[in-house]
């Protein structure tokens, strides 16, 4: 038959082998989510950087499109100019 002695060992080994596991399990787990959140942190490093990349494409598009406009409204003012400046041509049933 086993002693008190026997089973105070069996104990604490078992105790001792669950604390064992729980501390590779808890350091395991607290470097795995360092390491997801870094890959999250570059993650959203590179999304920011593609997003201003992005946005500064779009404004300098707007701003081609704003200088665009700018040089047809000025070439729609040159010929109503030219167009106020013009003569009627007489027709022949008007002499």
């Amino acid at each position: 038959m086993k002693s008190v002695e026997d089973y105070a060992l069996i104990a604490f080994s078992t105790i001792t082998g669950a604390v064992g596991l729980f501390g590779v399990w808890l350091v395991r787990t607290v470097f795995t989510d360092n390491k997801r959140l870094d890959l999250l942190g570059q993650k959203q490093d590179m999304q920011h950087k593609e997003m201003m990349t992005a946005l500064a494409a779009t404004q300098a598009q707007v701003g081609a499109v704003g200088q665009s406009n700018a040089v047809a409204v000025e070439t729609q003012a040159q010929i109503v100019r030219l167009l106020a400046n013009m003569q009627p041509v007489p027709t022949p049933e008007e002499d």
